[in-house]
């Protein structure tokens, strides 16, 4: 009779031992016979709470893996960061992309080649007020072949347009309508340096006629 009502306390309240506050299975109001009301409810609730926590870590971890798969992050990547266009020489083809208050720096001469790509580390140096680099149309008549590999660190800010700086065609393939400047980078060797004033006269020329008076070019 000792061993019987161990079990029992006189509060009506159930001693459940250590398995039980261990995680082992709840006890029903079956399997004890003679619960009290107040008892049977208090089952019930934890019995409820479980259930609960149960569902709400499946629905956790439906929406909101911890562990996102690699196409899950694949996609969200994506999402964030578009897919840039290809880096390359355009050559009497249109930009891939419509552009506003850029720069179209007007290349004339072998050696300012050599000197675009200080030009536009120097323009691209951090200011306040700048979150991203100003796009740059680079326009030159013919590039050499490697041209595009060496620049292409600067995806997606820079762009090359093959074609002569004076020519109307070639300007309006680099939107000069909707640039904010226009620059001429005019070098070239010693010995070749003849005609390379005349060049620069002839596209400043275009441009005056190209550009009206009220322009902000």
């Amino acid at each position: 009779e000792e061993g019987h009502s161990s079990g029992y306390s006189s509060d009506n309240s159930i001693d459940v031992g250590p398995s039980y506050a261990s995680g082992s299975p709840s006890l029903s109001a079956r399997e004890l016979p003679g619960l009290t009301g107040l008892t049977r409810r208090r089952v019930s609730a934890r019995r409820k709470r479980k259930s609960m926590k149960a569902l709400s870590i499946d629905v956790d971890n439906n929406l909101y893996p911890r562990t996102p798969t690699a196409s899950g992050s694949t996609r969200l990547q994506k999402a964030l960061n578009p897919k840039e266009p290809e880096f390359k020489i355009y050559r009497n083809t249109d930009l891939p992309v419509h552009l506003r208050r850029h720069l179209i720096v007007c290349l004339i001469g072998k050696v300012s080649l050599v000197h675009l790509e200080r030009f536009i580390s120097r323009l691209w140096r951090r200011r306040s007020g700048h979150k991203r680099n100003i796009p740059v149309v680079a326009v030159h008549r013919s590039f050499p072949d490697d041209f595009q590999q060496q620049m292409g660190r600067y995806r997606g800010s820079l762009y090359l347009l093959e074609g002569g700086s004076h020519s109307i065609y070639t300007l309006q393939k680099a939107q000069f309508k909707s640039a904010s400047s226009i620059v001429l980078l005019a070098m070239e060797e010693w010995q070749n340096q003849e005609d390379l004033d005349a060049k620069a006269l002839f596209t400043v020329m275009t441009l005056d006629q190209l550009l009206p008076e009220n322009s902000s070019t």
